[in-house]
């Protein structure tokens, strides 16, 4: 609510009020958006004068639904410009830190001391994804692997590929990143030399074909 200060000078003083409300005291309150004007008068003379009362805007701290991954934190802030910030957990910054999925809200108070009303909003979390390379092992001389971690949004494989697999034809280390929704995650895997496979025969066939044709310890 809107109010009038009055100061009178001049004259002999012991002033009397009529205001427009109908109101007789030298000051005013309880006042809507308008104009309002007052007569004063002392034992020798009057006078009139109006004034306009504005009634400023309610405060506006909108908050936008805001998406995190799980395993970090995100700091939410408020419009600047306030003279006090209100939030849901008792916090009076103009920013909070949240680390878990909630509901949240917000009041705040201008410098007229005007208050909003409650804004709200939602913080969800995104799942952290888990890409697996399976365990470590080894490639044979002639042989491939294809590393597929699963089905995500997007890769980046140690070489600056972003396919969904890797072909490897050779030892080393070998990693993925691998992003889904808002979450990072990434997997390594070394894989080195199988050894070489000796076959030895149980049986021996001395057919003259030239294999097999001896059986030695």
């Amino acid at each position: 609510d809107g109010a009038i200060d009055l100061e009178v000078a001049g004259g002999p003083g012991a002033y009397t009020y009529l205001w427009s409300t109908g109101d007789s005291t030298e000051d005013i309150s309880g006042l809507g958006a308008g104009w309002y004007s007052v007569w004063v008068n002392d034992s020798i003379c009057s006078g009139f004068d109006s004034v306009e009362v504005t009634e400023p805007p309610v405060p506006e701290a909108h908050l936008q639904d805001t998406v995190f991954c799980e395993d970090t934190s995100i700091t939410i802030m408020a419009r600047p410009g306030f003279l006090e910030y209100h939030w849901h957990d008792g916090s009076s910054q103009q920013q909070i830190t949240i680390d878990h999925q909630d509901s949240i809200w917000l009041v705040v108070v201008d410098s007229n001391g005007c208050v909003s009303r409650k804004f709200w909003a939602f913080i969800r979390t995104d799942p952290v994804p888990e890409p697996v390379l399976g365990p470590d092992t080894c490639i044979t001389f002639d042989g491939g692997i294809l590393l597929s971690p699963g089905a995500f949004d997007q890769y980046l494989w140690q070489d600056g590929s972003d396919g969904p697999s890797f072909d490897v034809n050779q030892e080393g280390f070998f990693w993925v990143m691998v992003k889904q929704a808002t979450c990072f995650a990434s997997d390594t895997i070394e894989i080195w030399p199988c050894p070489p496979e000796i076959k030895l025969p149980n049986v021996f066939t001395p057919n003259g074909d030239g294999y097999n044709e001896r059986f030695l310890p």
